[in-house]
């Protein structure tokens, strides 16, 4: 096998390739990675092939790269030992790869004395059956997907407990994309509307595994292609093919297997479209005080931290309270928005209690601005009520947002009541 590329093009699709096969997987191995890839070389084409335990990626590149095909053949060799050489020749234009009885010989054509020689193993890397047929395939404005995915990613439940929430819901209508992950306690919600976001006719959605996230911004952020593909396919035994969904961009397939097909993801709008008989709006600039003198008693996250909110209605402000060693009370002004929905009675105070760290949440992953309303129920009276309902999360939402491309994001956060004090 030998050929020379266009050395930036050629570097990018090994990026692309190590970030699926240098995944660490501490589930198969403390340390675990493939950290291989296969070369294959056509006449017109160059296809990298890397798998990680339970993704794979193929990438192609053609004469359009630079590519340049003197012999075809196939060669497998480190992922990331072969993207540390490349790297190094980055300033020259063109790139030559060349296997021989001693590995894979990687030089520039300009300088064809000095090379590397890096391992070459015999046996390829084999893609799993990609699926002949998809259930549900919708494309998606790709700068904005990717935006979605970072937005909501750190909500992901990362406890063995938790494993129906170690995933990522993602939705898509006509004008709407919609990105949920929660930890089953806590949940993110962000929701983009405008034109041209998607291709979706009607209501579209795939639950995407907490380990492809990563990989999809990594391996997707710098294509450039303007749009993206998402292709979901149940198992298939006629087809010998197993549950799997399949991203696709400018040439590069990146796929998932052993997909868990029996997650059912909550409905968010039980929350989102619930009548708080409270409404606290606040701003992000008066938290900030409060919040980073309430933050500096936190001893850690193996420590129970709870904030305390009570509600001075006559007056107009929240009593930020905490359980923490060093007593400390705090005071944020806010406006009261309108009564969604009546109390059983009235009350002057009503007040509930939460996690801090989601506090900490609150300011640093939502909008760094503006308004923060809080819809809320009061804890002691939904605790004592009859009929034993439970009570409703605490509800955050922050003002629609104006995206780069002209559409419009809405973000919330909503996370349950502690009753540890």
């Amino acid at each position: 096998m030998r050929f020379t590329i266009n050395i930036q093009k050629f570097l990018q699709a090994l990026e692309q390739a190590v970030a699926v096969a240098a995944t660490v997987d501490k589930e198969a191995g403390e340390e675990y990675t493939t950290d291989k890839l296969s070369l294959g070389t056509t006449k017109n084409e160059l296809f990298i092939i890397a798998l990680s335990t339970t993704a794979a990626i193929k990438i192609t590149l053609s004469n359009d790269d630079g590519y340049v095909c003197h012999h075809i053949g196939h060669v497998t060799t480190t992922a990331s030992e072969l993207l540390r050489q490349v790297a190094a020749l980055s300033a020259a234009e063109k790139l030559e790869l060349e296997t021989s009885f001693k590995g894979l010989v990687v030089r520039t054509p300009s300088d064809p004395d000095t090379m590397s020689v890096l391992r070459s193993f015999e046996v390829p890397i084999q893609l799993l059956p990609l699926a002949k047929s998809y259930s549900r395939t919708i494309t998606i404005d790709r700068t904005t997907f990717l935006h979605g995915l970072k937005r909501v990613g750190f909500a992901m439940a990362y406890e063995e407990t938790k494993k129906k929430f170690m995933c990522l819901f993602f939705e898509a209508t006509k004008d709407s994309l919609r990105f949920v992950a929660g930890s089953g306690a806590r949940f993110v919600v962000d929701d983009m509307t405008g034109q041209k976001l998607t291709n979706a006719k009607s209501r579209v959605s795939v639950i995407f595994p907490k380990k492809g996230i990563a990989q999809i911004v990594k391996v997707f952020k710098n294509v450039e292609s303007e749009q993206l593909t998402v292709k979901y396919a149940n198992e298939s035994v006629a087809n010998k093919t197993p549950a799997q969904i399949t991203v696709e961009c400018a040439g590069t397939t990146l796929a998932w297997y052993g997909i868990d097909t029996s997650i059912k993801y909550p409905d968010v709008n039980i929350i989102l479209k619930h009548l708080y008989p409270y409404v606290a709006t606040t701003t992000v600039e008066d938290w900030r005080l409060p919040a980073a003198a309430i933050l500096a008693t936190m001893q850690g996250p193996e420590v129970i931290h709870n904030t305390r909110v009570q509600a001075d209605l006559l007056h107009g402000y929240l009593t930020l309270t905490t359980n923490a060693r060093t007593h400390l009370q705090e005071k944020v002004h806010f406006a009261l928005g309108p009564f969604q929905a009546a109390p059983d009675e009235k009350i002057d105070a009503p007040s509930f209690t939460f996690n801090t760290w989601y506090l900490k949440e609150v300011l640093s992953r939502g909008n760094k601005k503006g308004k923060v309303t809080f819809h809320f129920e009061n804890q002691e009276q939904s605790s004592e009520s009859d009929n034993g309902r439970r009570m409703k999360p605490i509800l955050v939402e922050f003002p629609e947002a104006h995206l780069a491309d002209g559409s419009k994001e809405q973000f919330h956060m909503f996370f349950s009541v502690s009753t540890k004090w």
